[in-house]
Formats: C-alpha cells, sequence, structure tokens
C-alpha cells in the first residue's frame, strides 16, 4: 500500500513538472495504479503534446471546443497561441502568402488587458523578415514561437484547466523527510557521515533552501559503530575533542592500549579516554 501510494505521488509529479509519458507508464504499471492516477489526462496530454511536436494542432483544437467555455472564463491567450504556431509552421515551409491569410483571418483580434496577444503578434510577424532558415530558427527560438513552446504552453493550460496542483505532494513529502534529518552537522565536510541522506552530495545541494530540523529528543550516534549511544552504551571523549560510543572506543583500541582518533588519524592512551555527560 505504502509502495502503491508513493507511485502515485511520483506519476502526479511527473505530469506535474511537464512529463506525461512518464506519469503515463508509470500509472499503468499495476491496475490498482492505473485507478488511483488522473490517467485519462494524462492520455489526453500525451495526445496533444505528441500532435503538437509532429505540427498537428488538430488534438489541440479539438479539445479547445471541449473546453472552451471555462477558457474564456478565465481570459486563457492558448487558441491564440495555436493560431500563432500555425503561422509559425507556415512561414518555416516557405508558405509566406498563405501564412499573411492565416494571420488575417486567425489573429486580427489582438485586444486583450495584458497586451499579451499584440506581444506575440509582433514576435511573430518578425518571422516574415527572416531571410534564411537559420534566421527564422533562431528568432522562432528566442521569440517563444516553436513546438518546445506551444507543448508547454498546452501542458500550462491542461494543468490550469483541470485545477491540477503546481506543487505535488510528492514535492511536499521529499522536502519535509530531507528537512526532518537536516542538520547543521550535513554541511561541515569534518562531520558529515557517509550513512547521513542529507550527507549525500546530491541531496545536501537539493536541501540548501530548506529549513533545519528542530530535534527536541536527540538521538546521538556513534560515527565509528553507528550504534546509538546511552547508559548501556555511553559517549567517551578522546582528548582531541571527538567522541565515540564506548563499544566504539574498544574497536579502536589496539593491542597496545592505543586509541587511534579515525577522523583525525591521532593516537591516545586509553587512559585519556573519558566519559562524556549531557545534560
Amino acid at each position: 500500500m505504502c509502495l502503491t501510494r508513493f507511485q502515485r505521488q511520483l506519476a502526479d509529479y511527473l505530469f506535474a513538472c511537464g512529463f506525461p509519458k512518464a506519469a503515463l507508464h508509470l500509472a499503468r504499471e499495476k491496475p490498482e495504479l492505473s485507478q488511483l492516477c488522473l490517467t485519462d489526462l494524462f492520455e489526453e496530454a500525451v495526445v496533444i503534446e505528441d500532435a503538437l511536436y509532429r505540427g498537428d494542432t488538430g488534438p489541440a483544437h479539438a479539445w479547445l471546443q471541449e473546453a472552451n467555455f471555462k477558457l474564456k472564463k478565465n481570459e486563457s491567450h492558448f487558441e491564440f497561441d495555436l493560431r500563432v504556431f500555425e503561422f509559425y509552421l507556415l512561414v518555416r515551409e516557405g508558405k509566406r502568402m498563405e501564412a499573411i491569410q492565416h494571420a488575417r483571418k486567425f489573429m486580427s483580434s489582438v485586444d486583450s488587458p495584458d497586451g499579451y496577444r499584440a506581444t506575440k503578434l509582433g514576435q511573430a510577424m518578425i518571422l516574415l523578415a527572416m531571410r534564411t532558415p537559420e534566421e527564422l530558427q533562431a528568432k522562432a527560438e528566442s521569440n517563444n514561437l516553436t513546438e518546445k513552446w506551444i507543448v508547454h504552453r498546452a501542458h500550462e493550460v491542461l494543468m490550469e484547466f483541470h485545477s491540477y496542483p503546481t506543487h505535488s505532494p510528492f514535492q511536499l513529502i521529499v522536502n519535509a523527510g530531507i528537512a526532518a534529518v537536516k542538520t547543521h552537522q550535513c554541511y561541515d565536510p569534518k562531520t558529515q557521515h557517509r550513512d547521513c541522506a542529507v550527507c549525500h552530495p546530491l541531496l545536501n545541494q537539493l536541501a540548501v533552501h530548506l529549513p533545519f530540523a528542530r530535534h527536541d529528543h536527540s538521538v546521538l550516534t556513534c560515527y565509528q559503530t553507528d550504534l546509538p549511544m546511552n547508559e548501556n552504551n555511553p559517549p567517551m571523549s578522546l582528548p582531541n575533542g571527538y567522541v565515540y560510543s564506548q563499544k566504539g572506543i574498544y574497536e579502536l583500541t589496539g593491542p597496545d592500549g592505543m586509541v587511534t582518533c579515525p577522523r583525525s588519524g591521532e593516537r591516545f592512551d586509553s587512559s585519556l579516554v573519558q566519559r562524556v555527560y549531557i545534560l
């Protein structure tokens, strides 16, 4: 059950990040998982995005016909964006006159309170002045008119239409889990521990902006043995300040009675080891 819940949250996270194919593949792994995920939404997104990458706006327009009322209510510019993308495709194919006719028919209405449509129309019209395919492609990419842009817009509109949260529960759970074990020692090379998740270079960077954990009832763990230090295995201090458990000191003590500190390499007589009392 825990694994299924985790996979569902991961699928939601993948979709929210713009990877509907990966989300759909994960959702289809188990029948019970498919029932918990929004599989229909994932499939719809894959069909629309695959078609847009091929230069086919048909599925997107078909979806718009069903969703148009709510989108108009939210003042979405997605239909206009589709027309701009179609204009770009015509210009790229060398059909400049058809592109101009397309703009007159579908892109003449540029009235929008935020000026978005007028700006996008200007960015599209400048493509007509490009002389070579290389110049055209470079300008289209800089003005966000290519397949990558329209696919991203389609994903945004689908998320908005279905009230899909931008911050998925999976992301919140991962952040909470990392923050629960994040301490100041995780960012000091001298105190980092090989078995600490946050001390790992990857998670260490991901956790930079997360809060540190607050441990009102902390558990002290021995660096040498990974065992908890308590009344049955009390902490013991070396003269250099490093603390290990009593069992850890036994492991570090050689036949000659000298204790070797694994972190500093220093050697001390076992008689110099002192017990630590925590108040």
